[in-house]
């Protein structure tokens, strides 16, 4: 979708949409609220613990959550990691492929390539398996999508759908997760103020999405001649909407610099903006919010205790490690 413009790009988007609507994801509360729960219960343990809050923790529950509603066996999500990570680490030497020379430029765009096969080949199997027997997930309603004539899309857009939401809809979740716990271990103030009213974590969570801004751009293409502030944009011209930019403007957040969980408004384009709005925002709100409303109020304490690693990527991305002690009530 990411690639198409309207009328194509609402028709794919229209596939699924009304599935990541609000009122359609109440249904999934509970089952994603167990999840939470199951991840902490397994990943911590009562007491002190000392952990990379990326590699040990944030990383598995995004993708356990949505593995579980789109339909993909649990046995397979070590795969669909591998895969996730090699798809936006083409700039990262920790998530080269072996099968990929060092990085380069080529080398990069080899890694993305084969990666994309590597899902479309497992995606192929889902698709006949769904077209075939279709269960109650997310996977069945893409893979029986009908285009106006009646006939069923290409599979290539059911592989789009499916590659997306198997990498945008966890890696981002879990780079604001990380990324949020990192910045509360920093203000001990504000972990105590969350802490003593959970109502303050909806917004704990928007400010979370702007502080870490987990896609880093995308690039665009002007459609008229535009002038802003003085600069001349003609119509084809190409240029990168800078979302960390955006969400540290001056001009729209107040102290843009400082991390305040009760900041209202928090107009952030995390998710991008307009007709490309990213369709899983609700479903990554949802997650991050149950995981906080579980987690925190059993928190005693949150603190860095080691150098923090990012990420080395220009697209999508956040804390590759972060050394931190958490006592888990």
């Amino acid at each position: 979708m990411t690639y198409l413009d309207p009328p194509e790009h609402t028709m794919v988007k229209d596939i699924a949409n009304e599935w990541f609507r609000p009122a359609s994801l109440k249904k999934w509360e509970d089952r994603i609220r167990e999840l939470a729960r199951q991840a902490i219960a397994e990943r911590l343990r009562p007491g002190v613990n000392e952990l990379d809050v990326v590699g040990d923790f944030a990383l598995f529950y995004p993708l356990h959550v949505v593995m579980s509603l789109f339909g993909v066996p649990a046995e397979d999500e070590p795969r669909m990691m591998a895969l996730t990570q090699e798809f936006f680490g083409t700039a990262d030497p920790e998530a080269q492929r072996e099968d990929v020379a060092a990085l380069t430029p080529e080398a990069a765009a080899q890694q993305w390539s084969a990666t994309i096969r590597d899902f479309y080949a497992y995606f192929d199997l889902l698709v006949e398996s769904r077209r075939a027997e279709p269960k109650d997930d997310l996977a069945s309603i893409i893979a029986n999508a009908r285009r106006p004539d009646g006939e069923f899309f290409a599979k290539e857009v059911s592989y789009g759908w499916f590659v997306a939401i198997s990498t945008a809809g966890h890696d981002t979740t879990s780079s604001t997760l990380a990324g949020i716990l990192e910045a509360l271990a920093h203000r001990p103030e504000q972990f105590a103020r969350v802490r003593a009213n959970p109502a303050l974590v909806p917004d704990l969570v928007n400010e979370g999405l702007r502080w870490v801004s987990p896609v880093k751009h995308f690039a665009r293409q002007a459609t008229q001649d535009y002038v802003l502030r003085g600069q001349q944009i003609t119509k084809g011209d190409r240029f990168m909407l800078l979302y960390q930019s955006a969400n540290r403007d001056t001009d729209i957040f107040d102290a843009s610099d400082e991390f305040r969980l009760d900041r209202k408004p928090n107009r952030h384009i995390a998710f991008g903006y307009g007709p490309h709005m990213c369709i899983g925002q609700h479903l990554a709100k949802q997650e991050l919010r149950i995981m906080l409303e579980e987690l925190l109020p059993r928190l005693t304490s949150i603190e860095v205790v080691g150098d923090r690693r990012v990420v080395q990527t220009n697209f999508v991305g956040g804390l590759r490690r972060l050394p931190i002690r958490l006592d888990l009530g």
